[in-house]
């Protein structure tokens, strides 16, 4: 009987030390944001996901992330990542809140109400709207100021058009919201820059998936739970649909974590510029369109691009271009690269760990002001890059100096020492081959007495 006793007993302090555990480690809560007008008369209801890291030691406002997901995507999906940076980074501890929203329709958040407006009659400026209706209720109701913007894939894309709207009414993130980063993951790209996958036609493999019966939402985008893996977690390498990257989640775990939402239709053929398939009463909108530097030093934020190495949608090279276009920097300081033939456009759920390790560097999250752009005394150019097989280097010296010329590769090791030696001051060319090196990112480090320049350069097939 003691023994049944100390059983019943065991076991249910077992149980109560569990439950408790559950209450101390479920953190994460859900904001719904009532109202937002997004048109004169329309309005809407928007879900915000926030996940909290429990481990965090720092609990000012530069702690916190705001994360906008991409096409068909909720903000569950932000959730591996934002644990990841929690988990696994040095400076987890000084990330604390993770803000995800549900953009229209998805998740949590709602449709919009007023005028008979439908979900299908969403275009980018109305998402840019949301974004900026829930970005101030953090600000203006609950006091809370992140200081990083995150976005995905379309999500990236309407952080870049945010930045663009903002300078437009001469503000600009910083100044509307105090955001002082943005991070962008496998960002959409917009016009003037080209992009592959909707020149060749690959986003056309989505309108097979609009529908074009539905009474609720008017006519959207619905990529099924079963068809979202394949869609997303294939790739330019090794893994062609029906198999996945590993680490991609199931049509079933697509379907238990909530992963898949619906898009307005107009939406996804104005981000593309496609013309307006026969049947659907729509206005073509040009694809969007953003001017050149809007993400330099003297506009308040610092930004980042995380491109992915076999992404089908956006090629290294393209994000490469997107983001010296946007920084105007040649250097490549903030562009990053997952490498690996596992890498997808989903990277950040099916490997999040992967882009962590890359952002692992404390200039990334940064809290104090933006850094102004490097200026080096000697100029240094290099062309073409991205490369193919050889590049030319330029370094003009405005004396006599010792120069040292040195390739290393993503993690930091040395791949070549193109040149190390004493130079007369003028102009000199020096010859990169790149054929046998393995397709990726490198740095090109240019020594010259106590100055130094950092460029990356990046080889494709």
């Amino acid at each position: 009987m003691k023994t049944l006793t100390k059983i019943i007993f065991t076991t249910a302090l077992m149980l109560c030390m569990a439950l408790y555990s559950n209450a101390q480690t479920s953190m994460d809560y859900n904001i719904l944001i009532e109202d937002i007008e997004f048109q004169p008369g329309v309005t809407i209801d928007i879900n915000v996901n926030v996940y909290v890291n429990e481990n965090a030691t720092n609990w000012a406002n530069h702690g916190k992330i705001f994360g906008i997901e991409g096409m068909a995507h909720t903000a569950n999906c932000l959730k591996p990542f934002a644990e990841a940076l929690f988990d696994d980074s040095f400076q987890g501890a000084e990330i604390n809140e993770f803000y995800a929203i549900d953009m229209p329709g998805r998740g949590g958040s709602g449709l919009p109400v007023g005028s008979d407006f439908l979900l299908e009659d969403m275009y980018i400026e109305d998402y840019l709207a949301v974004i900026e209706g829930a970005l101030s209720y953090l600000n203006d109701d609950l006091n809370v100021y992140p200081k990083t913007i995150l976005g995905h894939s379309l999500g990236g894309l309407e952080v870049i058009l945010l930045q663009q709207k903002l300078i437009n009414e001469g503000s600009n993130l910083k100044m509307e919201y105090k955001i002082k980063n943005a991070l962008l993951l496998a960002p959409a790209i917009p016009g003037p820059l080209d992009w592959a996958y909707i020149n060749g036609g690959g986003s056309a493999g989505l309108f097979d998936y609009i529908d074009y019966f539905t009474p609720e939402y008017g006519t959207v985008l619905n990529l099924p739970y079963y068809v979202w893996p394949f869609a997303f977690f294939t790739n330019t390498c090794c893994y062609f649909a029906p198999d996945m990257v590993p680490g991609a989640p199931s049509p079933a775990e697509v379907l238990a974590n909530g992963y898949n939402g619906i898009e307005p239709a107009p939406l996804l053929l104005q981000i593309s510029g496609a013309q307006i398939p026969p049947g659907l009463p729509y206005p073509y909108k040009p694809r969007p369109t953003v001017d050149e530097g809007i993400f330099k030093s003297k506009n308040g934020v610092q930004l980042t691009i995380v491109a992915d190495e076999f992404d089908k949608m956006m090629t290294p090279d393209e994000e490469w271009e997107l983001y010296q276009y946007l920084t105007k920097d040649k250097h490549g300081k903030r562009f990053f690269l997952v490498l690996g033939e596992e890498s997808c456009h989903d990277t950040h759920i099916s490997d999040p760990h992967a882009i962590v390790e890359l952002l692992d560097k404390p200039y990334i999250f940064k809290s104090s002001e933006v850094e102004e752009d490097i200026i080096f005394t000697h100029n240094v150019k290099v062309y073409p890059n991205p490369v193919q097989s050889n590049s030319t280097i330029e370094v003009e010296l405005a004396q006599n100096a010792n120069l040292e010329l040195r390739i290393y590769n993503q993690i930091g090791q040395l791949v070549e020492t193109i040149y190390n030696g004493q130079i007369e001051k003028g102009n000199h060319t020096f010859q990169l081959t790149t054929e046998k090196l393995p397709v990726g990112l490198y740095t090109l480090r240019v020594q010259s007495g106590d100055k130094s320049e950092i460029i990356k350069i990046i080889k494709i097939k």
